[in-house]
């Protein structure tokens, strides 16, 4: 799993059958040049053990995007696209999913989701149409 933030790379690799981890690690990329998300990625990816799958943490997929999609060319772009929704951490993801499918080809990606309850606010049914994106702090 790959999540890819603002200011920060964290993964880690978890083994299939007992959701063990088996690797993980962290890089702070806070202020830093730009391809530096580019760097730390294949760094991560270079020292991964045999991978089956990758999960990336998009913070925000709008309104189409509320259950995990596989990642194609199609969705990346969408997710991209999406930059203004999340600009601090939506072109971290997109670097993760480009990163993950050079070093990675042929490899199924995935964004995680939040599940309904996590995402959705206590607010009055009138705003319910808001959702909670990302991790609280």
């Amino acid at each position: 799993m790959l999540n890819a933030g603002s200011s920060s790379l964290k993964w880690v690799v978890l083994n299939a059958d007992t959701e063990a981890a088996e690797q993980q690690g962290q890089a702070s990329w806070e202020g830093a040049e730009a391809n530096r998300h580019a760097t730390e990625l294949a760094t991560a990816l270079a020292r991964a053990p045999s991978v089956q799958a990758v999960g990336h943490r998009v913070v925000h997929g709008g309104m189409r995007f509320r259950e995990a999609v596989g990642v194609d060319d199609a969705v990346r772009d969408e997710i991209a696209q999406l930059t203004e929704l999340a600009p601090l951490h939506n072109p971290a993801a997109v670097a993760g999913i480009d990163a993950a499918r050079a070093r990675l080809p042929g490899i199924p990606r995935v964004p995680a989701s939040i599940p309904p309850f996590s995402r959705t606010r206590p607010v009055p049914i009138a705003l319910y149409h808001l959702r909670r994106r990302g991790r609280r702090r």
